[in-house]
């Protein structure tokens, strides 16, 4: 079991890492484009761009490792 969590941990990581990426980058197109476009940005608007970004590659993270908990054979 311990080497599916760790196997899990893995993939999850760099799937942790690419969703991340994935949500700021798209993040900060919506909101250049639909949102402040050329105007100053707040700088509340990047931190919670980044908290959201980091927190969906931590979900992701947390999801592989329990599915790897639970697809243990009973």
């Amino acid at each position: 079991m311990l080497l599916r969590v760790v196997a899990y941990g893995l993939v999850g990581a760099v799937a942790g890492v690419a969703v991340a990426f994935a949500v700021i980058i798209l993040g900060y197109a919506v909101l250049w484009v639909w949102v402040f476009g050329d105007d100053t940005w707040p700088e509340s608007a990047t931190q919670a761009l980044l908290i959201v970004g980091y927190g969906a590659g931590l979900a992701v993270f947390i999801g592989a490792i329990w599915l790897a908990i639970q697809s243990r054979p009973r």
